[in-house]
């Protein structure tokens, strides 16, 4: 056994999109949405503030593991720039969200 196979940690393989999937868990799961995911994106939104959102995103990664009970450590899955992709992916969705509540408002 070679020294660098104790401190090598590789990416363990998935067979589902894992930032997919999260977010889909902030949204969808009805005690985070209203714990975490609501509170923090409104007031990003009210403020202009985006760097609230890097708190809730380590929340949710952090819940997502506990929920689903996952044997690997978030760490060693989801890097930096995972978690930027994420931050933009819930900065599109809700501004897509908001802009079909104005069309809708303005169609009324």
């Amino acid at each position: 056994m070679k020294i660098n196979e104790f401190t090598t940690v590789d990416k363990p393989k998935l067979d589902f999109n894992l930032l997919d999937d999260i977010h889909y868990f902030m949204i969808n799961d009805s005690s985070f949405y209203r714990k975490h995911y609501f509170p923090t994106v409104d007031k990003a939104k009210q403020t202009g503030d985006n760097s609230t959102l890097q708190p809730l995103i380590d929340t949710a990664i952090n819940e997502y593991f506990k929920t689903f009970r996952l044997k690997m450590r978030p760490e060693n899955v989801i890097k930096d720039e995972d978690k930027q992709s994420l931050k933009q992916r819930i900065i599109d969705s809700e501004k897509e969200e908001d802009d079909i509540e104005k069309e809708r408002k303005e169609n009324e």
